[in-house]
């Protein structure tokens, strides 16, 4: 789950304070402009405009959130050239010369 919360300026950029789930470490991400104006847009899930995340109401276990979203993501996943969020960087990747 991603609250709305987490999401903060720093100066004139955006980034996400997450933790990491192994030790708990503090890790802000940045939000490239596009990510920021995609999460501007997300509506409010279904039958709780008040939540306080991004894609969840709040309704349910969140570990059944989490099982929801991971299989998902397995399916975008496996369509594409990433195979995991474990592959990805929290930057943008170096152009080749």
């Amino acid at each position: 789950m991603l609250p709305r919360d987490r999401m903060s300026r720093d100066g004139d950029r955006w980034r996400i304070f997450l933790r990491t789930e192994k030790s708990g470490q503090p890790v802000f991400l940045p939000v490239p402009p596009d990510l920021e104006a995609a999460l501007d847009a997300v509506p409010a899930p279904l039958r709780c405009p008040e939540s306080r995340y991004f894609f969840w109401n709040e309704q349910g276990k969140p570990k059944t959130h989490k099982a929801h979203v991971d299989r998902s993501l397995r399916t975008v996943f496996q369509g594409s050239a990433i195979r995991s969020l474990r592959n990805c960087s929290a930057v943008a990747p170096r152009s080749k010369r």
